[in-house]
């Protein structure tokens, strides 16, 4: 208002001559400057605060992309197909999700894929995860060495080790605490014996160790039932 009133007023004590209508003018003309001078900071200061929310206004849905921040898309990748443009649009879409959630003082987690791992107490989505990596591994190298009705080089090479490694994941998931317990020694030790005595070729003392780690596993814990059916290694056995 100060900018706009400086010139009617500068003309009105313009009519007055002598030295109090040049002090009035060079008055009004500081007070104008001075305003305008405090205008300009406060929307440099604006542009500087909003160029954030400018820039991620096209990922968020916000009218079209300033020309600063829309460079021109280079040409689509060979591997993935999209085009860099499209690849900083996902950018600025995941760090507008961010700043959007800071901004509401909520907290942003990332999903985390559920896994049957050896932290914290295992409860029954960990042991339903386990049946599917491990349990399997179990079963199909068990029913391949039935069938085979001796210990081969190549099952002993290539299915023993992972047969062995998923009983030894399984047997951790065993555990009742947080904390390597009794029952979760109990059950690698036993997949130790089996490794040791499928390395020696002997066949029934390798099935007399598969069937101990099995009468190992305990029927009922904190994620349920760790025991085996092997004609179904997704659920447990009926009981």
């Amino acid at each position: 208002a100060a900018v706009v009133a400086a010139p009617w007023a500068e003309a009105l004590v313009g009519r007055s001559g002598g030295v109090a209508g040049d002090m009035g003018r060079r008055r009004l003309r500081a007070a104008g400057f001075d305003v305008a001078r405090r205008r300009s900071r406060y929307a440099a200061a604006w542009l500087l605060a909003m160029a954030p929310v400018l820039c991620l206004a096209p990922a968020l849905g916000i009218g079209a992309p300033p020309a600063a921040c829309s460079p021109a898309p280079p040409p689509p990748s060979p591997r993935s197909g999209a085009t860099g443009s499209e690849g900083m649009q996902r950018r600025s879409a995941t760090v507008g999700a961010l700043l959007a959630g800071f901004a509401l003082g909520s907290e942003v987690v990332a999903p985390l894929p559920a896994s049957a791992n050896i932290d914290g107490i295992p409860d029954l989505s960990n042991l339903r995860t386990g049946r599917e990596r491990y349990v399997t591994k179990i079963v199909a190298g068990y029913n391949e060495l039935k069938t085979a009705g001796t210990i081969e080089d190549e099952w002993l090479k290539k299915k023993m080790p992972k047969m062995s490694k998923a009983m030894d994941l399984w047997g951790a998931l065993m555990r009742q605490d947080l904390a390597p317990d009794k029952i979760m020694r109990r059950c690698q030790k036993n997949a130790v014996a089996f490794e040791k005595a499928a390395k020696t070729k002997d066949y029934d003392a390798t099935m007399q160790a598969f069937d101990t780690y099995l009468e190992g596993l305990p029927a009922m814990g904190r994620g349920g039932s760790g025991k085996i059916d092997l004609s179904n290694p997704l659920m447990p056995p009926p009981s």
